[in-house]
């Protein structure tokens, strides 16, 4: 109900164009600081439970603890179901514009219809994939986070647990294990998520990146918004302005310094998880340098 509520009062602030880059600002600061809270810190409880209720802004199924409510509810399901989001983000967003022309021609009564409609869905998703971006990229590094227990066994073992695995411990490198047959699926996320959306966000803002500071300058003068203000870059508008609009003109890329941040504080976070001290400060040197 909040996530909808949140969207329901970001579209209204987008139609009357209020600027929503501190929103932006603000999601990611709240997303980092979340992911202190997979730290082996003994952070005070006030502390541990803000960062909790931080995860929201990583759309984190995690916080609902959806094997509290089901004890047979699977890991699995919980992978596949977070890698699989952005491609049914996809489908829906493509199923809105193939009904769009069928719906204000026959409903609405309209002999035209919004022939940029198109681009705006593509933008809309391109944001919802950066916002995703932490929770994806987290989901397929997990899997490959294996850490010793405690006392050492001579196992090594995943941060995550499930019911098919022996007493709930899931062995890494273990066939009778499902971390084995995760993967390669993580691969494939890390792959087309975590590698592939910034390189695709840089292809796209490089490609078009003289229309971009086009439109950059016009939107700094307060101009733009519409087809005959802003002949060249109107459609680019409507497609990335989301990825560069709260950026100075010609700073096209820096979105992708952004995204390159949260992978690697991602990356940090769960890859030296077993060693805290130099997780940490492996984290302030990402954000220091950033």
């Amino acid at each position: 109900v909040g996530l909808l509520l949140l969207c329901i009062g970001t579209y209204i602030l987008d139609k009357q164009d209020f600027n929503l880059a501190f929103i932006s600002i603000g999601v990611d600061y709240f997303q980092v600081l979340a992911l202190f809270a997979s730290a082996d810190v003994r952070w005070p409880a006030e502390l541990k439970t803000l960062f909790r209720m931080l995860s929201f802004f990583n759309l984190n199924i995690d916080i609902a603890a959806p094997e509290c409510l089901m004890p047979s509810f699977k890991y699995e399901w919980k992978f596949y179901g977070t890698l699989l989001a952005p491609i049914a983000f996809a489908v829906l967003f493509l199923g809105s514009t193939l009904c769009k022309l069928p719906f204000d021609r026959f409903i609405m009564n309209k002999k035209t219809t919004d022939k940029f409609y198109l681009s705006k869905m593509i933008g809309a998703f391109m944001l919802l994939m950066y916002y995703l971006y932490l929770m994806t990229a987290k989901r397929a590094l997990e899997i490959f986070n294996c850490n010793p227990s405690e006392p050492d066994d001579g196992f090594l073992y995943t941060q995550f647990n499930d019911e098919e695995c022996d007493g709930g411990m899931c062995r890494c490198n273990d066939p009778n294990h499902i971390q084995v047959r995760l993967q390669f699926p993580a691969v494939l996320g890390l792959f087309l998520y975590t590698a592939g959306y910034p390189i695709l966000v840089y292809y796209l803002l490089r490609k078009n990146k003289k229309l971009i500071k086009e439109d950059q300058l016009l939107r700094s003068m307060g101009t733009g918004d519409t087809p005959g203000n802003n002949k060249n870059a109107y459609h680019i508008r409507r497609k990335y302005h989301k990825l560069y609009y709260h950026f100075k003109p010609g700073k096209w890329y820096w979105i992708v310094a952004i995204i390159m941040r949260k992978a690697g504080i991602v990356a940090a976070g769960l890859m030296f998880r077993v060693n805290p001290g130099f997780q940490l400060s492996l984290i302030l040197l990402v954000l220091f340098s950033s």
